[in-house]
């Protein structure tokens, strides 16, 4: 890809001031040069999987791998938009029709959803949509009084997981006198000796496909509307002191930034194309995170495809190889380690093949500076073949956030994938990314420019120094 120099970005470039008289204290607010009226075509996540379905009700939607019998993983398995969306629709009728998402004493309709990334996630999280309720994502690494705290504080009366976590779900049971029902996701038929565990501590368990055929057997279809105000999801995030705070994100705010994301990366050519074709993603960092959120609803959006990780590190790469995703979202301590061992890999393969590595890297990062981050030879000759050995040899963009990541990681990237790199910077209250780097940026260590959706001041804070 050539950017070109004419096409580099100052700094300044990439915003404008948009308020010459702020307030005491406050910074100058910024937005995007490329602001304009909003497009939006569709106002709620829910609008946004219909349309989608109604439009691609063929194309591949949530994938998984199999695990065979000798215990290693499968090929991906799809299921498409049309069959999520049967399944969704039969799993929000179930849920309304067990009162398992019933409004609370608070006047509230959540539903938890406590497991690691997999489909069943997904179709929980949109059944709770169309069922007129609120997710409320629940996850260990919060702490160890988290779970209970959230369940208290939410009334939650059902959760959504699978057989790893209804121990935890048993041992805090006594603690959380709402909580009623407990749906694996993981299993089609009980245990009974799990089923009567949980029934002694008072609760009844449930597996999703239970809920999906009473759903079925209804006739009358769940509400499956909502407006850009209402709270779709209670983020919870472990906040600096005490315990862990709730971000009340809408389906506006989702929305909004899904909307903001798509339209700034698609002003790479590159970018543009694979997402308006059939783009694929791995999912593996935590959907009870923004990040993850905000990326799966562009997706969804877009009608592409989202492969689930088996949810173990150690066979990230197994994935990664199984999928060739399109774009590949990613946190710092991932990159890091994956550009240790590229490096390190080709170091110590010594002799011609490791000078030739490095003289086409120190070729190519020369060449960055200029705007360019391809080369045909040694693109052709090394790099390639790397990329297609770690299973992203079809990738167009990669996006990172959560921490800075290092400036010669990231421009190690741009030359070794050939294609957009960009950073985001964010938090779960601004629901994710309310900054990107431009795709003709190619210096590192800034937050980049507001997005299209954002107005972005700084604020003093004298109390927090």
């Amino acid at each position: 890809m050539l950017c070109g120099p004419t096409n580099r970005l100052e700094a300044p470039a990439m915003y404008s001031r948009a308020d010459p008289a702020p307030a005491s204290g406050d910074g100058a607010i910024y937005m995007n040069l490329a602001s304009q009226e909003s497009k939006l075509d569709v106002m709620t996540l829910i609008e946004s999987l219909q349309k989608t379905v109604a439009a691609h009700p063929n194309r591949p939607f949530l994938g998984h791998r199999p695990i065979n019998a000798d215990g290693a993983a499968g090929p991906y398995v799809w299921q498409t938009y049309g069959e999520c969306a049967t399944r969704i629709e039969n799993l929000a009728k179930g849920l309304l029709k067990h009162k398992m998402v019933d409004a609370s004493e608070q006047g509230h309709k959540f539903l938890g959803i406590y497991m690691k990334n997999r489909p069943e996630w997904v179709l929980s999280q949109y059944a709770a949509f169309f069922a007129g309720a609120m997710v409320v994502p629940i996850y260990d690494t919060l702490g160890a009084t988290s779970t209970t705290y959230i369940l208290n504080q939410t009334l939650v009366g059902t959760v959504v997981c699978t057989c790893a976590e209804v121990e935890s779900l048993l041992a805090k049971a006594s603690g959380a006198p709402t909580l009623r029902h407990i749906v694996l996701a993981d299993v089609t038929v009980l245990e009974a000796s799990l089923a009567e565990r949980v029934s002694a501590a008072g609760l009844q368990l449930w597996t999703l496909g239970d809920i999906e055929a009473a759903g079925a057997m209804e006739t009358e279809a769940p509400p499956a509307s909502a407006k850009p105000d209402d709270v779709c999801m209670l983020m919870y995030t472990s906040g600096t002191t005490g315990d862990p705070k709730g971000a009340m994100i809408t389906h506006g705010n989702l929305n909004a930034v899904r909307y903001g994301m798509v339209e700034q990366l698609c002003m790479s050519p590159s970018v543009a194309t694979m997402l308006h074709g059939e783009p694929s993603v791995l999912s593996f960092l935590p959907l009870a995170h923004v990040a993850e959120q905000t990326m799966h609803a562009a997706y969804v959006y877009l009608g592409g495809a989202i492969g689930f990780s088996q949810g173990n590190t150690l066979k990230l790469v197994e994935d990664v190889q199984a999928l060739r995703p399109t774009f590949f979202l990613a946190v710092p301590r991932l990159l890091n380690k994956m550009y240790d061992k590229i490096t390190e890999g080709a170091a110590a393969a010594g002799g011609v093949k490791a000078w030739l590595f490095q003289t086409a890297l120190n070729t190519k990062l020369a060449n960055l500076a200029q705007g360019e981050t391809s080369h045909a030879v040694y693109d052709a000759l090394i790099f390639s073949k790397l990329k297609a050995k770690l299973g992203l040899d079809r990738c167009a963009l990669l996006a990172t956030g959560a921490a800075p990541l290092p400036a010669h990681v990231l421009s190690f990237f741009r030359v070794f994938l050939g294609c957009t790199c960009t950073e985001l910077y964010g938090q779960t209250e601004t629901t994710g990314a309310t900054n990107l780097t431009d795709f003709r940026d190619l210096d590192a260590g800034t937050v980049g420019s507001p997005m299209v959706t954002a107005d972005v001041k700084l604020v003093s804070v004298p109390d927090m120094g």
